[in-house]
């Protein structure tokens, strides 16, 4: 059986999906001008997969890694007392450490 050689972070037998991690824009073929290269969620440091969300794009509500309001990126079990799209926020009964930075593991603390 033959499989196909994945670039650009695709996944999948046909390549015909974004890899976990890189679903800040939804999956789109390759043209004569573009890879359309699967870019990565911006999880700060929190969380290891994502999906596409259209709502969450159209919203504008997803930062991508440029710190842009593009995409829809949505991470998917956030780490270290993080919630929320980006995992930029703290868990009800968590605070956000101002000696920390938002890709810190210890950005909160109760």
């Amino acid at each position: 059986r033959l499989q196909c050689d994945c670039q650009h972070n695709t996944c999948g037998g046909s390549c015909d999906r974004c890899c976990p991690g890189f679903n800040q824009f939804p999956w789109k073929p390759a043209t004569a001008d573009s890879a359309n290269e699967c870019q990565p969620c911006n999880c700060n440091g929190h969380a290891y997969d994502c999906y596409y969300d259209p709502e969450v794009d159209r919203h504008k509500a997803s930062k991508s890694r440029e710190d842009k309001f593009e995409g829809g990126g949505v991470c998917i079990d956030c780490q270290h007392h993080t919630t929320g799209i980006n995992c930029e926020h703290c868990v009800p009964g968590y605070y956000r450490s101002p000696d920390h930075p938002i890709d810190s593991p210890y950005i909160c603390y109760r």
